[in-house]
């Protein structure tokens, strides 16, 4: 039997960019088990590769999953509740950024691949 583990974590990251300008991502990653300890290890970087001044706060719900593939079938085993939360950094939002953040996290997130 193969057994293959994977992590999918969705939340909020916060940026700053050249100008001073906030932006705002509804991410979900989709990563290894050395990706997770890479993002546990420094979760303030730039997931989504824009470039910005600095990453000022993440937030990510972590949910794993585990494949397993034995005679001809696959098996998923995947955690409907998250194992742990990832939080870092300091959330300073006006209340104009707190609703347009409740309203970015009803929206689908972009997905990005980690290693």
């Amino acid at each position: 039997m193969k057994k293959q583990i994977t992590y999918k974590l969705i939340g909020l990251v916060v940026a700053t960019n050249w100008y001073g300008v906030k932006g705002f991502s509804h991410l979900l990653i989709e990563t290894d088990p050395d990706g997770l300890k890479k993002i546990k290890e420094n979760p303030l970087q730039d997931y989504i590769n824009y470039g910005v001044q600095s990453i000022d706060y993440v937030d990510f719900l972590v949910y794993k999953t585990e494949y397993y593939k034995r005679n001809g079938y696959k098996i998923f085993k995947e955690t409907e509740e998250p194992i742990e939360e990832i939080e870092a950094g300091k959330l300073d939002l006006t209340e104009a950024e707190q609703e347009f953040v409740l309203d970015l996290l009803t929206q689908p997130p972009d997905v990005v691949h980690y290693k």
